[in-house]
């Protein structure tokens, strides 16, 4: 079993952490930690970690200057493009240099050019378009900036993961905040008994979510991760396994609105004015797979995206 607990650090399921269930987790430290170089991997038996770190040093390249100093720079020239409202121009920026291949959340698959990649079997060089995600400096070693950097962010995960529930707990508590637990895990009654979960982001189910998106931008609040299409949708039988009822799924994926737990007082009163409608689960929801959408336009990747090996943005 291996785990994708990219979004999940500081969770748990049935008492124990998100990342203890596999021979292998891998996290990110461009959410929580918000340090934007790569991420992590824990594994079960410690003896592996020297060929794992072998593996590792191979992939790697060199660190460069450049790279370094723009990773430096980076959140004082984001800051700088927010605070003057040039994302857009930005975004349009970074596709002319090629830096940006993405108009959408999901990258266009190309199931031709990806089949034959895997039937190629060299590795990862074969992979790089669909690995880089847009990070065209993934595979670069972390220089002495981005290691002082993350450390210090590390420092302060507790502060941030306590920031994640109390904004949490604040989006569950509204009326779109969904048939959820008190734990912030679905499925189970209201005001549930278990402890409250650092959500990254917090899927609020909304009737018409892209007028909430567009509300939220005027507002300058950027929504992010809506994979809609669902991923077997997306990606078909081909490469997934096809759900055998992708009705809730889709329902799902057309009205969950991911927020920021951290800026949860702005959401809950820019939705308040909008007075924005809960979703309402339909009563049986559909057998037949539903007809593929395009992803939302308006979606970033966790801002422009993290570098460093590891970590898909």
């Amino acid at each position: 079993l291996i785990e994708d607990a990219a979004h999940a650090l500081g969770s748990e399921v049935a008492g124990e952490p998100v990342g203890s269930f596999g021979d292998a987790s891998v996290f990110s430290l461009s959410k929580h930690v918000g340090a934007r170089t790569g991420g992590f991997l824990a594994v079960a038996d410690p003896a592996s970690r020297a060929s794992l770190a072998a593996a590792r040093d191979a992939l790697l390249e060199p660190s460069r200057l450049t790279s370094e100093l723009a990773y430096a720079l980076r959140p004082y020239a984001e800051a700088g493009v927010r605070g003057l409202r040039l994302v857009r121009a930005a975004r349009a920026v970074l596709r002319l240099l090629g830096q940006e291949e993405r108009p959408e959340i999901r990258m266009p698959l190309r199931p031709r050019e990806l089949t034959r990649a895997i039937g190629a079997g060299t590795g990862l060089a074969a992979l790089h378009p669909w690995i880089r995600v847009d990070l065209h400096d993934y595979r670069l070693r972390p220089g002495r900036v981005r290691l002082v950097r993350t450390e210090r962010l590390l420092a302060g995960l507790d502060e941030r993961l306590m920031a994640h529930r109390r904004g949490t707990e604040k989006l569950l508590a509204t009326a779109w905040g969904g048939p959820w637990d008190g734990a912030g895990l679905p499925g189970g009654p209201a005001g549930g008994t278990g402890p409250l979960q650092p959500l990254f982001r917090v899927p609020l189910l909304v009737e018409d979510r892209d007028a909430a998106v567009a509300a939220l931008a005027r507002h300058r609040v950027t929504t992010g991760y809506l994979y809609d299409p669902p991923l077997d949708v997306y990606a078909d039988e081909v490469f997934t396994d096809p759900s055998p009822s992708p009705g809730p799924a889709a329902w799902f994926a057309r009205h969950a609105l991911p927020v920021d737990p951290r800026r949860a007082d702005q959401v809950i009163s820019v939705l308040t004015a909008l007075g924005a409608r809960p979703a309402e689960p339909p009563m049986e929801p559909p057998d037949q797979r539903p007809a593929e959408r395009p992803a939302d336009r308006t979606g970033e990747r966790g801002g422009l995206g993290g570098q460093g090996f590891g970590d898909g943005g």
